[in-house]
């Protein structure tokens, strides 16, 4: 068996979340990503055992590139409001650069089950913490007394997702002033 060229990797994860963005998938076969990719069918294999785990490492390798993105963002501020203001910006300049991700978001939980993938599960253990944190920090800061960290890290995941999928792009300037009012208000019960 030849080894695997590292540089067709990243090939073949593209042309999978495209396919996967585009279809169902049930829909997508290995020949597609193949094709789409420009390899041949065996290298996929050189790669990635079957399918589902092609898929896996696709969902990991966008969480590990957003999650990497917001902590590039957060690393030096001290203000709650500015760090969430930077995970509203870092989650929409991640899925302007890749959209299809945000395509795929709603069947990564159907696909893969709570504690079925660790790493899965890690990474969004690990959004869900940096959101909590700069909620905890704004109750210090300002006093106000947010009800339930966990519920409002998991709604501001929600909303920045659901807002970008019904809104058509090329998405405004000021979608990110947007979803960080409404996230705010909702959070301080008061207009901001």
């Amino acid at each position: 068996m030849r080894p695997a060229d590292p540089s067709k990797s990243p090939r073949i994860v593209e042309a999978a979340a495209q396919l996967f963005a585009e279809r169902p998938y049930h829909e997508v076969r290995m020949d597609d990503i193949a094709s789409r990719a420009g390899v041949a069918k065996g290298t996929l294999y050189l790669h990635f055992r079957d399918k589902e785990a092609l898929y896996l490492s696709l969902i990991e390798h966008g969480m590990d590139r957003q999650l990497f993105d917001v902590l590039s963002g957060i690393a030096h501020s001290p203000d709650p409001v500015e760090r969430i203001r930077m995970i509203i910006r870092a989650a929409v300049g991640f899925f302007d650069k890749f959209p299809y991700f945000l395509e795929l978001l709603p069947s990564i939980d159907a696909k893969i089950p709570n504690g079925e993938f660790p790493r899965f599960s890690s990474r969004k253990e690990q959004f869900h913490t940096i959101i909590r944190e700069a909620l905890d920090d704004l109750t210090r800061a300002e006093g106000v007394a947010v009800a339930d960290a966990d519920f409002s890290a998991i709604s501001l995941i929600a909303l920045i997702n659901e807002v970008l999928r019904a809104t058509p792009r090329p998405w405004p300037e000021s979608l990110i002033e947007q979803i960080e009012r409404q996230f705010l208000y909702g959070v301080r019960g008061v207009p901001c």
